[in-house]
């Protein structure tokens, strides 16, 4: 097994991760409760600059669009990026994200096109350095093109190509570029935060395909993090998207 490198979030202890939740939980409460006025995030300078997804070849630095094998007559894509202290003898967490639902604008002027390439929450939990990045797609019911609301179509919103599409993915990313199987994290903003749960934990069958034990079935969710945001304003899913329920 390499040596594993972490963001400095995934090396915070689970006491200091519930300090700062707590903490942040408390702050915006207080600010509520108070009437004060809530700073326009705009008026923050950033400290991170996402990189614009190009086409090419992977490299340290890059974010890159890709499709997966098997899906080359389709318009399905990812959008790969390898850390800036990427090198191909290292072992790294992986930090699989999907998108919210879009077109979106809020009254802020945050934009969520519901796109891979829009996606910047992976960037922004390890700066860039020491994990694998990767935002992956919803599919539509064909498993032939990106959707940008919700999975698959209606009526029947298909999750199964989404899943499928996910797995070789990863499956790629660790064989080819140093992914760590068992430290997987997923990562995802509105609708993204509800594929966390609903398609990360969708049933166990395509896991055990994947993993050859299960023991190492137990590591890998003892080392996957499901972590979300959902806004205020989020519209429900349609019914048919949940048809299957969790398994």
């Amino acid at each position: 097994m390499g040596v594993h490198r972490t963001s400095t979030i995934m090396a915070m202890s689970p006491k200091r991760l519930r300090a700062t939740v707590t903490f942040s939980t408390a702050l915006a409460a207080f600010a509520a409760a108070s009437g004060e006025e809530v700073p326009d995030i705009r008026s923050v300078e950033p400290d991170l600059v996402v990189p614009a997804m190009v086409g090419g070849v992977p490299a340290p630095g890059r974010r890159v669009k890709q499709t997966t094998a098997g899906w080359e007559n389709t318009q399905v894509h990812h959008a790969l990026y390898l850390p800036v202290d990427w090198q191909p003898e290292m072992r790294y967490p992986v930090i699989v994200e999907y998108a919210g639902n879009g077109p979106f604008t809020s009254p802020y002027g945050d934009v969520s096109t519901g796109k891979v390439e829009g996606s910047c929450m992976g960037y922004g939990i390890s700066g860039g350095q020491g994990v694998i990045w990767v935002c992956m797609p919803c599919l539509d019911n064909a498993g032939a093109r990106n959707v940008t609301s919700w999975w698959g179509n209606h009526p029947e919103y298909k999750v199964q190509p989404t899943i499928d599409y996910c797995m070789a993915t990863l499956r790629m990313i660790c064989e080819r570029y140093g992914g760590d199987p068992t430290k997987v994290f997923l990562a995802g903003f509105s609708r993204g935060s509800i594929a966390c749960n609903y398609i990360g934990l969708h049933n166990d069958a395509w896991t055990l395909r994947d993993i050859p034990s299960r023991r190492a079935l137990r590591k890998w969710f003892a080392a996957t993090l499901v972590a979300g945001t959902a806004g205020a304003n989020d519209q429900p899913p349609p019914a048919g998207a949940f048809r299957r329920g969790f398994r």
